[in-house]
């Protein structure tokens, strides 16, 4: 081999060499922004797979439950006054102390009584406890990012609330655990109860439907039937039978009691 065949050869190995360690770089550097990428999503998101949730006993006051129509009835309203009553507390004449109140709970305990009291009526005029997440921004309080040093009228709860969440939480009503709803409830206009099984489910069912064969049947514009979950009544107009209407005028709440 001579010289310059030599010399050649050599320049090549250097630049081979030198392609894999731009390689290498590229790849460490890919990785590096990726790790950093998921460490900030994990240290931003992680509080989303704990959760806040609360036990209450609630009395069932026969004045305020229609036997005749269990589901026109305000079973928010029935929890919130009993909210009140264990911070002892009472309703004033412009319903400010139960609005506060039940921007402390979730819906979902409302939901539960109503269960309740559909499989044992003679519940009604009795104290049952139900146990359901706490709002949304309750549950940001009992994580520390919504803070009592922040001016009142620039966070969502007013220090009455505060102090009722600081006595929930010492009385051992309020406890905290893994938010097992996060993968099994669906989405929601409620962020305490919206889930990622929804999404999940839709991804599936729409990756069948682009798989699968098209058909030609014209798909329905009716609402399908409301299952009277949160979602649902809040998703389509429902009457109070769970049965679904038409869109119209009327808003939701004429249809849901929720």
């Amino acid at each position: 081999m001579t010289d310059a065949a030599a010399l050649r050869l050599k320049k090549r190995h250097a630049a081979e060499t030198r392609f894999r360690m731009y390689g290498r770089v590229a790849i460490i550097v890919a990785l590096s922004f990726l790790v950093l990428l998921l460490g900030r999503i994990g240290m931003q998101g992680y509080s989303t797979f704990t959760t806040n949730t609360v036990s209450l006993p609630v009395y069932l006051d026969p004045s305020r439950i229609d036997r005749a129509d269990l589901e026109g009835s305000n079973y928010d309203y029935v929890v919130a006054l009993s909210l009140l009553k264990r911070m002892g507390e009472t309703e004033d004449e412009f319903g400010t102390a139960s609005g506060d109140a039940m921007n402390l709970v979730s819906r979902d305990l409302g939901f539960q009584i109503l269960d309740k009291i559909k499989a044992d009526p003679t519940l009604i005029g009795k104290t049952i406890t139900v146990t359901g997440p706490v709002k949304a921004d309750a549950d940001l309080y009992y994580k520390g990012e919504l803070k009592r040093s922040t001016d009142q009228a620039d966070r969502k709860l007013n220090d009455r609330q505060l102090a009722w969440l600081d006595r929930l939480k010492k009385s051992g009503a309020v406890t905290s655990g893994f938010n097992v709803g996060f993968f099994t409830q669906a989405d929601s206009t409620e962020p305490e109860q919206a889930g990622i099984l929804g999404a999940i489910i839709g991804s599936r069912s729409s990756h069948r439907r682009t798989a699968g064969p098209t058909s030609s049947r014209s798909t329905s514009t009716t609402s399908p039937p409301c299952r009277r979950s949160s979602t649902a009544c809040l998703a389509w107009p429902c009457s109070s039978t769970g049965s679904a209407r038409p869109a119209g005028p009327r808003s939701r709440a004429e249809w849901c009691w929720r």
